[in-house]
């Protein structure tokens, strides 16, 4: 209300912060450029009579507009040339600055008066049209004109001294300030300056270099054709995988059957599939990690990780009943007393292997402990399978297990067996 729009704009940028937000934001400040960009944008509209309404009008046409470039306070290169007015510069600073163009002033002149005294705003204009080359016809004018005009003139003689100075100060090493040798007509911007520059040293114009013609390209039919089948031999060889990440569990799946057609009596009810999978497995990870293993203490676990799941929470009963089965086999009792062991242990080994990319192979074993005649590995299946068919099924995995447990404890393996879950079956001892 007490402010010229751009001058209103640009202390709510400062004020608010969101200037400095811009200039941090991205690299090379672009969204600062932006943002100084439309500020400059508002002032050439209000300048030339504008209003705010206008301006914003003005910029969301420049937010379709194809030809307006981001422009970076930061230029990604630092050996360039940025070449911007005197509003875009204010802030700015470079080593080198040369205020070029010495006849692009514009002749000071009121058009417009505005009075801005406590929350109120008067403004004053003169009416006319211009005709021919410079040319105008006035056609009305407010009462005291030349007093405002007068006025105007003052506050316009200052905006350009500021802005001079602004010119001036933006240099850190060497200010350069163009000189229009010959007389003439033309405004001259930088002329304020010319008694300082009398003891200044004039740099020589550098003679035009010649450029060297570029060769031509060669666009026949079959210099297109090579090219092409580059790009499609690039694009081969950019496709293929230079590394892979594969699980145990998925090679052994992909190994076998497709699907893995439904066993005889298999059904799918609570306490099939995955997340009765997972269930068992976290309870035996529990249990075999003790000192706490009781039935009560179980239950608890059991009710804590079925909390989100209602369905698989009606057979926590049977999980428990499924757990306490696998706690009174003998190979628990074996991995209880053994004098080390170790549950639900991740594993993940880069694999190479000629003429293919190198793998990183990781998976998961459920249970390892080390007794006199070496490790013994268990993997858990809680699949509705025999123990044959389990053990046909995921030989591979679980050989593959063996062999990384081998490679990354340097011990002797002793055996490798597939426990079922459902049934209480030990499989045979699977190493290679």
């Amino acid at each position: 209300r007490t402010l010229p729009v751009a001058a209103a704009v640009g202390r709510i940028l400062e004020d608010t912060g969101l200037l400095a937000r811009a200039v941090a934001a991205t690299p090379g400040a672009a969204e600062a450029g932006d943002v100084l960009y439309a500020l400059d944008r508002v002032r050439q509209i209000t300048e030339a009579g504008g209003t705010l309404a206008d301006a914003a009008a003005a910029l969301d046409e420049d937010l379709e507009a194809t030809d307006i470039e981001s422009i970076p306070l930061e230029p990604g290169r630092q050996d360039v040339v940025r070449v911007m007015n005197l509003h875009k510069a204010k802030g700015l600073e470079a080593p080198v600055v040369f205020l070029a163009d010495p006849l692009a002033g514009v002749k000071a002149r009121a058009g417009v008066r505005v009075i801005r005294e406590g929350p109120r705003a008067t403004g004053y204009l003169r009416l006319g049209r211009t005709w021919g080359e410079g040319q105008w016809d006035e056609l009305a004018e407010p009462a005291g004109w030349e007093e405002h005009a007068a006025a105007e003139l003052a506050y316009v003689e200052a905006e350009e001294k500021r802005l001079l100075y602004v010119a001036a100060t933006r240099a850190r090493d060497l200010l350069v300030v163009s000189r229009w040798a010959k007389s003439g007509k033309g405004e001259r911007p930088w002329e304020s300056l010319a008694p300082y520059l009398s003891s200044a040293r004039e740099l020589k114009v550098p003679p035009a270099v010649a450029v060297k013609p570029r060769a031509l390209p060669d666009l026949s039919a079959g210099a297109r054709a090579a090219a092409d089948a580059a790009r499609r031999a690039a694009r081969e060889a950019a496709a293929q995988p230079s590394w892979v990440v594969e699980s145990v569990t998925g090679i052994a799946h992909r190994g076998g059957p497709y699907g893995h057609p439904v066993s005889e009596g298999r059904t799918r009810e609570p306490d099939t599939g995955m997340a009765w999978g997972s269930l068992i497995h976290a309870l035996l990870e529990h249990a075999m990690r003790g000192p706490l293993r009781d039935r009560a203490h179980l239950e608890r676990l059991a009710n804590w990780l079925t909390l989100e799941n209602h369905e698989l929470r009606q057979v926590v009963p049977e999980a428990l009943d499924t757990v306490e089965g696998v706690m009174a086999s003998e190979f628990w009792q074996r991995a209880l007393a053994a004098e080390e062991r170790l549950v639900e242990v991740p594993f993940a080994v880069r694999m190479e292997e000629p003429g293919a990319a190198p793998r990183l192979l990781h998976g998961v074993i459920d249970l390892a402990f080390r007794t006199p005649g070496g490790w013994e590995l268990v993997d858990y299946k809680t699949d509705q399978a025999t123990i044959d068919s389990l053990a046909a099924r995921y030989r591979g995995q679980v050989q593959a297990y063996g062999r990384q447990w081998a490679v990354a404890t340097g011990g002797r393996l002793s055996s490798v067996v597939i426990y079922a879950v459902r049934t209480g079956e030990l499989s045979e001892n699977l190493q290679l």
